[in-house]
């Protein structure tokens, strides 16, 4: 983007406004960019492609729109994470978990691709913290709240209330194969 551009630019958003008051709307940002012309918002889009590295996964994904590649991206990071070990237990951190999968929603992958990344954390939790260790109540209670979350996330997806059902008869569905320290979760 050309001086010139980047001052009037300036000028717009400012337009007398104190500092605290110049934060950034979609609004703002249409009035600013509204006398643009072609090659000056190509310019301002490779900027920002070049700048900002959630950016780029963006426009990469918007030229070539594979969401299968890209959900194999994301699963690893997390798979990564569901195989974390803390002293000798499964000890996966699931913020970083749901972190990849906002990530992955941010794409607009749509609604049935995510609930799908969220089935396969499901089952990954359990397959990857059920092999004969002792979890700890923080971790079971992580994957319990994850499990819940998934199913909600999926009933108001897809409008089922089969899957919420199941989650309310039996709260630690999936999870009997699991070695508890408690014998009841209650």
């Amino acid at each position: 983007m050309s001086l010139v551009k980047e001052e009037q630019v300036s000028k717009v958003l400012t337009r007398g406004l104190t500092p605290k008051q110049l934060t950034m709307s979609r609004t703002t940002l249409k009035k600013a960019i509204k006398d643009f012309d072609a090659d000056e918002l190509r310019q301002l889009i490779m900027d920002v492609y070049t700048r900002s590295k959630e950016a780029r996964e963006i426009l990469d994904f918007y030229a070539v729109p594979d969401i299968a590649a890209k959900r194999e991206q994301i699963e690893k990071p997390i798979v990564k994470e569901l195989t974390r070990r803390y002293k000798g237990s499964p000890k996966p951190r699931f913020t970083r978990i749901k972190a990849q999968i906002k990530r992955f929603a941010n794409l607009d992958v749509g609604d049935q691709a995510v609930a799908s990344l969220m089935g396969f954390v499901v089952l990954e939790s359990v397959k990857n913290c059920g092999d004969g260790s002792y979890l700890s109540d923080a971790t079971l209670s992580a994957i319990v709240k994850f499990f819940g979350e998934t199913i909600d996330s999926s009933c108001s997806r897809s409008g089922s209330h089969s899957l919420r059902k199941l989650s309310t008869t039996c709260p630690h569905a999936g999870f009997s194969k699991i070695p508890f320290r408690q014998p009841c979760l209650r």
